[in-house]
């Protein structure tokens, strides 16, 4: 963590606002702080992403990156601390860039973080059963994203944000693909996503994140590994985000031994974070369960899905965790009468 916090974050910007700000300045500011985040370094990113802000606090780009930071510590580490902040600093990107739009002034860049905000909103939503509030912002941010992309070709990262939005729309309204206005889009989604990995500025790796989850849903475990130890491992090999996907597809790929050691790396990394949240060690509890009954380790299974079970009694009003909860005590179930008919 920090120290100094305000003293480091006003000695960046005095540096910085020395000089006029350029799209060059923000870029690299940007650039590293994306790095840090991604390195688990969220404290220096937020620093980073503070100096943007300070540099230009009627734009969008800032908040949107510390939205992001937040919805990091919120999702890699099941940890609702921070739920709050991101809510306030990515209705705070929507909010500037609405007014930007409705302005005239915005540029390309503006329209991309604003409609990025509106899909990052919309997602979160999702998260939280808001289905109606998640598919207006993200058709209104795609709209928004779609007009950046006219007024500059050349920023492919708006790629990225498309790509993401028509597969996932594709995939919640599949059972309305026969119609003609819900064709399912996801292979083409997925191309314009590589597109930005190719191209993008800012979201080359974040893109290839993006990808565990949509090849985890297209039960594509090959390239789930490919990405793993082509990209990703070098960047943080201890990322919780990467190792939960990584962890699954070993398990359907049978490597059941390694799924088991990419989650107890997970619970490592929680263990030893100040955003450890007992959320995220429940679910890694359950999981390792998990892969111990696929494996047919019925006895191993028992111990971590009742730790499991234990725990869920102390997160007993997190709804966040009631689907963990309840498939480990399902789990449980069929561990134990497997057990007994050995």
């Amino acid at each position: 963590m920090i120290r100094n916090y305000g003293m480091l974050l006003a000695f960046i910007a005095t540096l910085l606002s020395a000089a006029p700000a350029s799209p060059s300045v923000n870029d690299s500011i940007l650039l590293k702080g994306i790095s840090l985040v991604h390195k688990e370094k969220f404290e220096e990113a937020l620093v980073l992403f503070d100096s943007v802000i300070a540099l230009d606090p009627e734009k969008p780009v800032g908040y949107f990156f510390k939205a992001g930071v937040y919805s990091n510590l919120a999702g890699d580490y099941r940890n609702l601390n921070y739920t709050d902040r991101f809510e306030t600093f990515i209705n705070r990107a929507v909010e500037i860039g609405e007014k930007l739009d409705k302005s005239g002034k915005a540029t390309a860049e503006d329209l991309f973080f604003y409609g990025g905000s509106l899909g990052f909103r919309g997602i979160y939503k999702s998260y939280y059963g808001d289905w109606v509030g998640a598919f207006k912002d993200g058709l209104k941010g795609r709209g928004v994203l779609s007009r950046a992309l006219k007024m500059d070709s050349t920023n492919f990262d708006i790629y990225y944000g498309l790509g993401m939005y028509d597969y996932w729309r594709s995939v919640k309204t599949n059972i309305l693909s026969w119609l003609p206005f819900f064709p399912d889009k996801r292979r083409s989604g997925i191309e314009k996503v590589f597109l930005a990995i190719e191209k993008g500025k800012f979201v080359k790796n974040e893109a290839k994140y993006a990808l565990l989850r949509v090849y985890d849903n297209e039960r594509d475990y090959k390239n789930i590994m490919y990405l793993w130890h082509n990209y990703l491992k070098v960047i943080n090999p201890d990322d919780p985000f990467a190792l939960y996907y990584v962890g699954r597809a070993q398990a359907n790929l049978d490597s059941f031994p390694e799924a088991v050691e990419s989650f107890e790396k997970i619970l490592e990394v929680y263990e030893k974070s100040p955003y450890y949240d007992e959320a995220g060690k429940l679910d890694v509890y359950y999981n390792i369960g998990v892969f111990y009954y696929r494996w047919g380790r019925y006895e191993e299974a028992l111990a971590y899905l009742k730790e499991a079970d234990e725990l869920a009694v102390k997160l007993k009003d997190r709804k966040d965790v009631e689907e963990a909860v309840k498939n480990s005590r399902e789990y449980y179930k069929k561990a134990l009468e497997a057990s007994h008919k050995k």
